[in-house]
């Protein structure tokens, strides 16, 4: 598995001590009677057991940290630790407990220091006492902890894009005073003072202390420099070491478990479920990890009142099928969730669960199955009232219908979010419409970006520029005070707590009384901000009479390789990091992506190698050369074509159109070839036929053709006809959707055809349009384009006999022939573009045989908006 990288036997990790401190203390524990087991006494120093003491009263007072719904928590243990008896002080100390087991700092003593002292058979009766004591109060505690209410959380993580975790719940460790400095093992308490004491307060149980050390090993994994995470699945050994010192804490647990100890099974539960979660994310194991929690499902149906734990257990199982490409099982799961979750009433986890299965239709291909999901979703939303969700299962909608190119349900969720639930100012619904605007900064942030993709990829850039602007607005604006929830994507919405079988309208809409807090989990603020920079620049690619674009990705690739790099972050748990990391990595592979693009459409065709080389170096450096095959490959054939080299050009567009599942892709690849075709004579017209009869044919299969497509296909119909009324008709359509796309490179191409065609009447107009063509090629620093159109003024000046503009475009005229001249002479003696670059480059010599085995002077269409939209692992989309 790519996120999964340890091997199966864990235990066998390098760097590792044959045999931890948790598996030594627990032999030594075997190794007692039942009697001698139950007397260990752990005795601080006065001064350290006074930490306690002083917070006891106050742990149980402060409130609750709810869990993450999607996400879950660092810990499977009960949001309620109170079942947990602690360690008896002699004195109080108003010491502050940290609220996150993540910020601890100083390291709890290894299990093997706890000697143990001879003890009399007076004090192991009295000592045997007190245990069953303890054991009584434990039984009591978690009796009453399963009756706790559940924590009401929902996130959209798997559906938009991977991105940090909330501030993490209270796990066992804060309960625990700070690491004695010394342990005195052989002081003995009298008696007398023993008995109170211990009647009075329970101590510590084993299985609590490992529970403690587990979490306290994942604490110090997430301290540890978190730059190396940009390399997972290869971790470093410290960050092993405590991993694998968490794993033989909790199967200690597990072990004393098989050894006959009687735990209470709520605590093989809990024990196995974060045990899975750690194999998951971190190691190989996965079929242990789902062992681990299907034996944990199983045990919940034994208990009562475990709902909420069972069902973020099943939850946790099917991101183990999914990893598995088990589908089919994770639908049949999540379908019988959805009917207990409506049985329980609980709209969380039923809004959860539907949203799960959509996903999984869509991952399998099916967006029928995922829009019927979503809309089953949305009709409980509009009978709930719950207008915050009916928002976010419409964003979902969206995202979905644009990554599968079904570009009219996305448009109809758009319009509906765009005039209902974020209406601009000037425009907000009537009262009598019962729903009013949504305030939720984040959630408008999400659907704007959408919205700016969305019809930067349908030609609409008017309305992607002007909302791009009021993104940037948002964004520019300082705020004085930012949760830690917000900062890592986290915000909370309100649904009812109504039960769903009720028919509610939006008359009677959640209010304060019977709402229900939920979680959402989206892109964090940092990551939204990174990711506009990438949007700004594919908006502002088809303006070459600036380097706007090329601004926003360089800057933006400054930011990601911070993200990347940066060790700010490991107050977050550590799988968190992971994911953070994963998703600029991946970003930063985007944004290489565009910029070459941006690059050519600006001839500047040197930086456009070199930004190839580095994106194939880093995606072969981070295992991306899947997701990016194609689009490297489009790459290397736009820049061949680009330099002249037409027949290596041809062969990688024939290896785009074989290799790719986006129609707009092959489209594109089979309108350059034509290009080619074009600029090699007039013996290929059968052929262009044939290109343009298969792009129709493309295009049969859209459900909406998008308007670059429209104006590539009218290029090449214009191309192709011999009869001069049918070409103007063509070029005029052409010339207007240019101009809409802002596709400057487009525009130039097809006024220059115009130019060439009205330049047999040397009139004023032919001049016009070459003049604009010659002006729009310079400002992109095309020599071609400007040669192409200056010769054609030329020849119209010379029958004008404008002796002074002859004169002066025969000049320019050879300046921009020397250019490409030379252009074509230096990459001429390449012997492969790109390829040669990267093998020049003796630290990344081992991706050449990847490039090579994967892919086996006229202008190329840019990629445009084309082959912009891909989806982020996790969820995104955006890119």
């Amino acid at each position: 598995m790519s996120r999964n990288h340890y091997p199966s036997n864990y235990q066998a990790w390098p760097n590792q001590q044959p045999q931890s401190a948790q598996w030594q203390y627990q032999q030594q524990q075997q190794q007692q009677q039942q009697p001698e087991y139950l007397q260990q006494q752990f005795i601080y120093q006065t001064q350290q057991q006074a930490r306690i003491h002083g917070q006891q009263q106050n742990y149980y007072q402060q409130p609750q940290a709810q869990y993450g719904y999607m996400e879950y928590s660092p810990s499977p243990y009960n949001r309620s630790y109170e079942s947990i008896p602690f360690v008896s002080p002699q004195n109080s100390m108003s010491a502050p407990l940290s609220q996150n087991s993540y910020h601890m700092t100083q390291q709890l003593p290894p299990v093997n220091q706890y000697a143990q002292p001879q003890i009399s058979q007076q004090q192991s009766q009295q000592q045997l006492y007190q245990h069953q004591l303890q054991q009584q109060f434990a039984q009591q505690q978690l009796i009453q902890q399963s009756q706790q209410p559940v924590p009401q959380q929902i996130t959209l993580s798997e559906h938009l894009a991977p991105a940090r975790q909330l501030s993490q719940p209270i796990v066992p460790t804060q309960a625990l005073p700070q690491a004695p400095t010394q342990i005195n093992v052989y002081q003995q308490t009298p008696s007398s003072q023993f008995s109170q004491k211990s009647l009075q307060e329970p101590q510590l149980l084993p299985y609590q202390l490992l529970w403690y050390l587990a979490e306290h090993y994942l604490t110090k994994a997430s301290a540890l420099p978190t730059s190396s995470l940009a390399n997972f699945p290869t971790l470093s050994p410290q960050h092993q070491r405590q991993i694998l010192a968490a794993i033989n804490c909790l199967e200690a647990v597990l072990k004393s478990i098989t050894n006959g100890k009687n735990y209470m099974t709520l605590i093989e539960l809990k024990t196995r479920f974060r045990l899975s979660q750690i194999l998951f994310w971190f190691t190989d194991n996965i079929r242990e990890a789902e062992n681990h929690i299907q034996k944990a499902i199983l045990l919940s149906q034994e208990l009562d009142k475990v709902t909420e734990l069972k069902f973020r257990m099943i939850d946790f199982q099917c991101n183990i099928l999914k990893s598995t490409k088990n589908f089919k099982a994770a639908k049949n799961l999540m379908k019988s969730c959805i009917v207990e979750a409506i049985e329980n009433n609980t709209p969380n986890w039923t809004y959860h669960f539907l949203l799960q299965c959509a996903e999984f239709h869509y991952i399998e291909g099916d967006f029928n199955g995922c829009s019927k999901i979503l809309k089953q979703a949305e009709s409980m939303a509009d009978q709930k009232g719950d207008v915050e969700m009916k928002a976010c299962l419409l964003i979902s909608m969206a995202q979905y219908a644009f990554s599968s190119q079904n570009y009219p349900e996305a448009q109809h969720a758009l319009a509906e979010l765009s005039t209902v639930y974020f209406p601009p100012p000037s425009s907000r619904p009537p009262p009598t419409y019962h729903i009013f605007p949504i305030s939720n900064q984040l959630l408008y942030l999400h659907f704007s970006l959408l919205f700016i993709t969305y019809h930067m990829h349908t030609g609409n850039m008017k309305a992607a520029t002007e909302k791009l602007t009021e993104v940037h607005q948002i964004l520019d604006q300082k705020q004085d005070e930012v949760t830690l929830d917000e900062l890592k994507g986290y915000t909370t919405i309100h649904i009812s707590a109504a039960p769903t079988t009720s028919m509610t309208t939006y008359a009677n809409a959640t209010t304060a009384a019977q709402s229900l807090p939920v979680t959402i989990r989206w892109l964090s603020k940092a990551e939204i901000y990174t990711l506009t920079f990438l949007i700004s620049g594919i908006c502002n690619r088809g303006d070459t009479s600036t380097i706007k674009s090329i601004i926003f990705l360089t800057e933006g690739l400054k930011i990601v390789e911070r993200e990347i790099y940066s060790n700010d972050d490991n107050q977050f748990p550590i799988h968190d990091v992971i994911k953070s990391k994963k998703f600029y990595v991946t970003l930063k592979a985007y944004m290489l992506q565009h910029l070459v693009d941006s690059y050519l459409m600006r001839s500047d065709f040197d930086d456009a190698e070199k930004t190839i080389a580095q994106l194939i170096n880093w995606i072969t450096e981070y295992n991306l050369w899947a997701q990016f095959h194609v689009s490297v490959t489009l790459a290397l054939g736009m820049i061949n074509q680009c330099v002249g080299k037409t027949y290596e050009a041809i062969e990688h567009y024939k290896q785009v159109e074989k290799i790719a599942d986006n129609r707009e892709i092959r489209i594109l690849s089979k309108v350059n070839r034509a290009l080619i075709m074009v600029g090699s004579g007039n013996n290929h017209h059968q052929d262009i036929g044939t290109i343009i009869k298969e792009i129709k044919q493309e295009l049969v299969y859209q459900t909406h053709n998008i308007d670059n497509l429209r104006a590539a296909l009218h290029f090449l119909e214009a191309l192709s006809y011999g009869d001069f009324s049918r070409t103007k008709e063509h070029l005029a359509e052409t010339l207007k959707l240019s101009t809409t796309l802002f596709n400057n490179q487009l525009k130039s191409l097809t006024l220059s055809y115009l130019g060439e065609i009205f330049c047999a009447e040397h009139n004023e107009q032919a001049e016009k349009m070459l003049s604009a063509a010659y002006q729009l090629s310079k400002d992109a620093n095309n020599d071609l384009g400007c040669l192409v159109s200056g010769r054609l003024l030329k020849d119209i000046y010379r029958f004008q006999h404008n002796q002074l503009n002859y004169t002066n475009r025969a000049a320019f005229n050879e300046q921009h022939e020397l250019a490409v001249q030379k252009t074509l002479a230096n990459w001429s003696e390449k012997r492969r573009v790109v390829l040669d670059l990267i093998e020049n480059d003796g630290s990344k010599s081992s991706s050449t045989p990847i490039i090579q085995h994967n892919a086996s002077g006229e202008n190329s269409m840019g990629s445009s908006n084309t082959n912009m939209m891909h989806s982020v692992p996790g969820g995104g989309g955006y890119v």
